[in-house]
């Protein structure tokens, strides 16, 4: 299921909040160990879209989309969903980046007081929109269980 994320630009999360974000995703989608093997991972994607106007969307799996928002409004309370008609379409090509080593973990624990003033998101569409031609990034999250650390 895709869902169209309408931001608001009032909403100014602190690290902290993100965090949260995240983990809340990876605590609800987190399966069992006998229900992986059986049914596979399931996962969330974050998108960035560029086709003439920016817009966000997120995927997930059909029947999570009220803790989808919920996590969602944790961090951006005035944030909106709907589900989105958009399609990407056919990219013409792929570029998938991987991780260097298997499992990456945390560098540093988030400072309270350290908050960038400039969004990553912002240098993220901009470089979509110099691109030209439409494009996206698909973020996918899948969670593991700590055993594999």
């Amino acid at each position: 299921m895709r869902l169209c994320v309408i931001p608001y630009r009032g909403d100014d999360p602190t690290s902290e909040a993100i965090v949260n974000m995240f983990e809340t995703f990876h605590k609800r989608l987190l399966q069992r160990w006998w229900r992986r093997m059986r049914d596979g991972q399931p996962s969330i994607a974050l998108e960035v879209h560029w086709r003439e106007r920016a817009w966000l969307s997120i995927t997930c799996p059909s029947g999570l989309e009220p803790m989808v928002e919920a996590a969602l409004r944790s961090a951006y309370p005035n944030c909106r969903l709907h589900s989105s008609t958009d399609l990407p379409g056919v990219p013409p090509c792929v570029v998938r980046l991987k991780k260097q080593s298997p499992f990456t973990k945390r560098a540093k624990l988030v400072d309270h007081f350290e908050h960038h003033g400039y969004p990553a998101m912002n240098g993220l569409i901009t470089t979509l929109a110099a691109c030209g031609d439409p494009a996206f990034v698909q973020i996918v999250l899948t969670p593991t269980p700590l055993l594999f650390e």
